[in-house]
């Protein structure tokens, strides 16, 4: 982890209140693991927010840059949609632990929402590393409009399933349900496959049991608010089998056999 400045590149509007910033350094390209994530501090109107934001590493786009993938909802995040090519952000990272590849393993990224930042950067590294076995990303969300990145993953060569909540973009249903339909339909990768989930809580309780009851290996990326973002302020605890842990030091991706939700 190191205190950075990091120039903003490209930051563009993909979507209603989603955007996508590009930034330049070295240093997060070459330390970063999918599933890291940087802590931003934010400015504006003369004012400061008290707390740096967390951002999921979401991509590398080559040479020494990245991005964040975020959605302009809150303050911190309104301001930071305004700010412009050329303005160097304060950042801290890479911070926390990310997710474990099995190279030998066909992998199942299932992503609810805005969980399917950190899984994005995932794909990249399992396809720079994995070869003879097959990558599947599920995507979930309440509607059409707020599905992300079904293309990128198909330009990745990753086959891409699609549910939303309402029906108007692929399968009507919840995510957890198009996996486990997915692997009704398909019962060898029960034992030839990782499960790598992100999104909301009662998602992932879901994926976890799923996952559990297939005898499935799984990991989870949890999205809690980071104060501090190095497990000093003790606001992120996440309740695990062998007691509390902290998902910005610890986390945020937890085997799934591991936290109790």
């Amino acid at each position: 982890m190191k205190k950075l400045k990091a120039k903003i590149l490209e930051n563009k509007k993909i979507g209603p209140d989603y955007f996508l910033m590009d930034l330049d350094s070295e240093y997060i390209v070459s330390h970063y693991r999918p599933g890291q994530f940087i802590h931003v501090r934010i400015e504006g109107n003369g004012s400061r927010p008290f707390l740096r934001r967390p951002f999921s590493i979401h991509s590398i786009t080559g040479g020494d840059s990245f991005q964040i993938l975020y959605k302009a909802i809150g303050s911190g995040t309104k301001i930071l949609s305004h700010y412009k090519k050329g303005k160097n952000l304060d950042i801290l990272g890479p911070l926390g632990n990310g997710f474990e590849v099995d190279p030998e393993k066909n992998s199942l990224l299932v992503a609810g929402g805005m969980g399917v930042a950190p899984l994005f950067s995932l794909a990249q590294c399992i396809k720079k590393t994995k070869s003879q076995v097959l990558t599947f990303s599920f995507l979930g969300a309440r509607s059409k409009n707020n599905v992300l990145l079904e293309s990128e993953f198909r330009r990745l060569g990753i086959k891409v399933l699609v549910c939303t909540e309402d029906g108007t973009c692929g399968k009507k249903g919840l995510v957890t349900q198009l996996l486990q339909e997915f692997l009704e339909q398909n019962p060898s990768f029960k034992k030839t496959s990782v499960i790598f989930g992100c999104g909301p809580n009662l998602m992932l309780k879901t994926l976890i049991k799923l996952a559990k009851n297939l005898n499935m290996d799984c990991q989870v990326s949890v999205e809690e608010i980071f104060a501090c973002g190095v497990g000093a302020c003790l606001g992120c605890a996440v309740n695990t089998r062998h007691g509390y842990k902290l998902a910005c030091k610890d986390g945020p991706v937890f085997r799934g056999d591991d936290i109790i939700l």
